[in-house]
């Protein structure tokens, strides 16, 4: 979705209002997407300061894995893990594991990257079996795909 269409539905009641946050997600997963870690970063603080001021946290976990995937664009790989490591807590505690799959899946792929394979496969692993359909959906095959790379 162009950046302009994301920033113009924002303006609207429903992007000023408490579903406002899920729109902060897109905008900031799309800046990633068109090389602006930086942008993505700061769209991501408005939305955690959001969150934090509603007590609305349903998409903590993703808010971290959106923060976790711009600070490794801008070759922050400390920075990177500790946020996909706070997005992983965050969607166990609150038991989403679609949300849980979607943080150890990126997670897994910076330890890989990072030669630490055999931890990033132990990480990975176990969420392979948790699901008994939708295999056919991205996080599962992306999933799927790295799993088998880091095997």
């Amino acid at each position: 979705m162009p950046l302009a269409m994301l920033h113009a539905g924002l303006q609207t009641p429903a992007g000023r209002s408490l579903s406002r946050p899920v729109g902060l997600v897109c905008l900031a997963q799309a800046m990633v997407s068109s090389g602006e870690p930086a942008a993505a970063l700061r769209v991501i603080d408005e939305a955690m300061g959001m969150m934090a001021a509603t007590g609305h946290y349903q998409h903590e976990p993703e808010f971290y894995r959106i923060r976790g995937i711009a600070l490794r664009e801008q070759n922050d790989v400390a920075g990177s893990q500790a946020a996909f490591a706070e997005a992983l807590r965050s969607a166990r505690h609150r038991q989403m594991k679609a949300y849980e799959l979607r943080a150890a899946t990126d997670l897994a792929r910076l330890w890989g990257e990072q030669g630490q394979r055999e931890a990033a496969r132990e990480l990975l692993a176990p969420l392979d079996g948790w699901f008994i359909e939708g295999f056919d959906t991205a996080d599962l095959k992306k999933a799927a795909v790295l799993l088998a790379e880091l095997s």
